[in-house]
């Protein structure tokens, strides 16, 4: 899958030049290393766990584009593309900082994947409709994104994704730019908004070990009854490839690769669906939203699932020609069993611009904190 990372011309130069992306922010998460930290206000742990979630949600051989932010000298632009070449770590002593003039704690090494001079421009990628035949052919993720302002790294879906490369393809020509020797860099001109070579000789130097595992301060917000949705998200986004239980209860084959993403926007407001997960087997689509609770949910949580599963019809579905569509609901929170909810309706065989749609019952998976361990387990 595909991953934007936010960038201005002074942060674009210092990624290209040292092969890194990253987000953060100035405040610095204290309780990774000291999990029984209570000085932090709620809402800004809130934030720094988002951040965290989002960076946790990118893997290795996952691609990466840059979204640099328009100025007075050259329009918002895409370029791309690049390659994730390890998994996303906290950059304790915040290296280049300096350079970087920000924050930016929480990164990945980057490689070369496809790399081209030009980018296209934020008019070109969100708001032209030459080639829309549908509003669901709109790059959505970044238009949301950019509605919002406040995501430094955001998914993109694979119809965005392959939309977006196409057209950064055909503003070069299909022309990339290669590294032919050791000491050969990227850089960024701003004067000519571009990527070129350059002898720069420059080496992350940069610690790359330092862990963004959420689980013990997940532990102690479930253990003393605190908020820890935007945790348990972190958590499920940095686990789902390791817990083999987990991974069974979400992805619906678990050998095959999968779309996942985090705060997906679905509405010009803020509505946004805690965790989505999108595979393709065979001639079947399986969409699966996941909403995350850290108290017993009442009813109302239908008609959060209501309005995520009317966007997904009008925005995500049309995209897919002659495939079956198949939509399940998941509820993660820590159920009262003897206080269940009644399941979700099942709609069944429901012909949208000729796709068959089928709306599954919503499915409940109860979290748990059993000693120094979060399990899960599906009840029926």
């Amino acid at each position: 899958m595909t991953h934007v990372f936010i960038v201005d011309d002074i942060t674009f130069d210092i990624h290209l030049k040292y092969m890194f992306a990253g987000t953060g922010t100035e405040n610095e998460p204290i309780f990774l290393d000291n999990c029984q930290y209570k000085d932090m206000h709620y809402a800004t742990e809130r934030n720094l766990v988002a951040l965290i979630a989002d960076i946790s949600r990118v893997k290795i051989d996952d691609e990466i584009l840059f979204y640099l932010q328009g100025n007075e000298n050259h329009s918002g632009t895409i370029f791309g593309i690049f390659k994730v070449k390890n998994n996303p770590f906290y950059c304790k002593d915040n290296y280049l900082q300096s350079d970087l003039k920000k924050n930016l704690q929480y990164r990945v090494l980057i490689e070369v994947d496809e790399v081209y001079a030009q980018g296209i421009s934020e008019y070109t990628a969100l708001d032209s409709l030459q080639n829309i035949e549908h509003p669901s052919q709109m790059c959505w993720s970044l238009i949301y994104r950019k509605l919002r302002g406040n995501r430094g790294c955001t998914m993109i879906t694979d119809y965005e994704t392959e939309r977006l490369k196409y057209m950064i393809k055909k503003a070069n020509n299909n022309e990339v730019i290669t590294l032919s020797n050791d000491n050969d860099r990227f850089s960024y001109d701003s004067q000519n908004n571009c990527i070129y070579v350059t002898l720069h000789n420059t080496i992350y130097g940069g610690k790359k070990d330092e862990s963004l595992d959420i689980t013990k301060r997940l532990l102690v917000k479930m253990q003393n009854n605190k908020a820890y949705e935007t945790h348990l998200q972190a958590y499920i986004l940095q686990h789902i490839n390791i817990d083999n239980n987990l991974k069974q209860l979400l992805v619906p084959n678990t050998e095959n690769s999968f779309w996942i993403g985090n705060e997906v926007g679905c509405g010009v407001g803020m509505q946004k669906i805690d965790i989505l997960i999108i595979q393709l087997l065979n001639r079947t689509l399986h969409i699966n939203i996941v909403e995350l609770k850290c108290i017993n949910p009442n009813k109302s949580i239908f008609e959060q699932l209501k309005r995520y599963i009317d966007w997904i019809k009008e925005y995500i579905c049309p995209l897919y020609k002659d495939k079956k569509i198949q939509i399940n609901p998941i509820i993660i929170a820590p159920f009262d069993k003897n206080n269940l909810l009644p399941n979700l309706s099942t709609e069944e065989n429901i012909t949208i611009n000729k796709h068959t749609v089928t709306i599954e019952k919503v499915k409940y998976i109860n979290v748990l904190k059993e000693g120094d361990n979060i399990t899960f387990e599906e009840l029926t």
